[in-house]
């Protein structure tokens, strides 16, 4: 145990090394929410924006955190209620608290790694780690600390009929998301707001639809994905539409339209990539020509989007899974494929790491040289606290992270580096 008290120190030693450890002053806990012309934070940032994404189009729904080309950031929740902020140092390849004293229990607001709030998700910005989270008000607040997750202050809080809703973009400087309300006739709306982590403003910039999704970032402009049910000929059908909104000019453009349920993708590189589950073809849309090519054609598919999941752009690569239908589901067993954006050559993955053949190996972030994966799930003893105040030992199960470098994807090498974790 002493030893492993001493490894822990190392590491987090080595993680205030890489990040410079940035300082925070000051208390700021702003309600506002202002109009777009009330508030002027992201104006200066709009001129020279870069825009992207930090969580998936479905953000909280699928990650808990984010990482750098050193690490990566993550939430684990608790048996018995709260959640640890944690590190997976690439160097080492340990798994660690962020917390302020390696020998503690890790289960109360002494530790800096404790976050009694539900928390979301954990995201990285200018040298500063943040983490969203429900504060006992119901409110969604957002809270910035050092990279060690040292001075941790609440730089944000959400008027109380405003919710956070999936996809996370900044341009460097602010955050914009697409926020949920219910308006005096109790009707839910949504809309695009400009989030600033420096002032605590929160800035409205464009009303949207209820089912409007945020769907990728590039260049000056946020991409949305619209879905409306219109009445037609045939009867009632579903249609999506790509609608591009330009902080230049506070504008909202419908830029594509496919019948709703033809195809899946996602926007990088100044391109919108579709995969048609009909014919299983791969097409690129540039979002400034509006030019399409073709990259690829009779890809491996299902013919519908029963048994087609799409994962992410990855090492420049469509990544995609398929499950093909079966008379014995517990016996279907999962095809990964990765579609090169640059040549068009498709590839399949048969790399499962600790988990079942047939099943896919989730990928959880990636650096210039490797990926990072859930390699499977371990059991783990945990104690709990009886209501009566009793100690009581309970079985649950932890992520196997593992790092394996691009070229050995690829080439289905199962060179795993397997993360330790300090906590067993």
């Amino acid at each position: 145990m002493k030893r492993l008290k001493v490894l822990c120190s190392l590491c987090l030693c080595a993680l205030v090394a890489f990040s410079g450890c940035a300082q925070s002053t000051g208390q700021t806990d702003s309600s506002q929410a202002g109009s777009a012309g009330e508030a002027q934070t992201h104006e200066s940032a709009a001129d020279t924006a870069a825009l992207r994404m930090l969580t998936p189009p479905d953000g909280v729904y699928v990650t808990t955190g984010m990482g750098t080309q050193e690490g990566y950031y993550l939430l684990e929740a608790q048996q018995g209620g709260g959640q640890n902020m944690k590190y997976i140092d690439f160097a080492t390849a340990k798994l660690i608290y962020l917390s302020n004293d390696p020998s503690a229990l890790h289960t109360n607001e002494a530790d800096t790694s404790w976050m009694e709030q539900s928390a979301a998700f954990l995201f990285v910005l200018n040298e500063k780690l943040y983490c969203t989270a429900t504060d006992f008000s119901g409110a969604t607040v957002i809270f910035e600390m050092s990279p060690t997750g040292n001075d941790r202050r609440q730089v944000l809080k959400l008027p109380g009929n405003l919710s956070m809703k999936k996809g996370l973009a900044t341009d460097g400087v602010n955050l914009y998301t697409t926020l949920d309300a219910v308006n005096e006739q109790m009707q839910l709306t949504s809309a695009l707001y400009c989030l600033s982590p420096e002032t605590g403003e929160v800035t409205l910039l464009q009303e949207l639809g209820e089912a409007d999704l945020l769907y990728g970032a590039d260049g000056n402009c946020l991409y949305f994905k619209c879905t409306d049910v219109l009445d037609g000929q045939d009867g009632l059908k579903a249609e999506s539409t790509l609608k591009a909104y330009s902080l230049q000019n506070k504008s909202l453009e419908t830029i594509f339209s496919w019948p709703e349920g033809s195809n899946c993708g996602a926007i990088r590189n100044g391109c919108f990539y579709y995969f048609t589950y009909e014919d299983g073809t791969l097409y690129a849309l540039n979002l400034t020509t509006k030019e399409t090519v073709t990259l690829a054609q009779d890809l491996p598919n299902t013919g519908s989007m029963d048994g087609i999941y799409f994962d992410d752009i990855r090492d420049n690569h469509f990544l995609y899974w398929l499950v093909r239908p079966s008379d014995e589901p517990e016996k279907r067993e999962c095809e990964t494929y990765g579609v090169d954006l640059e040549s068009g050559a498709c590839s399949q993955v048969t790399l499962h790491g600790g988990f079942e053949t047939g099943e896919y190996l989730p990928i959880v972030w990636e650096t210039d040289n490797e990926f990072l994966v859930q390699y499977s799930r371990e059991p783990q003893k945990v104690m709990l606290t009886a209501p009566d105040g009793s100690q009581y030992e309970s079985e649950t199960s932890v992520v196997q992270y593992a790092l394996i470098a691009k070229a050995d994807f690829w080439q289905d090498k199962p060179n795993y580096r397997l993360v330790g974790r300090i906590d067993q």
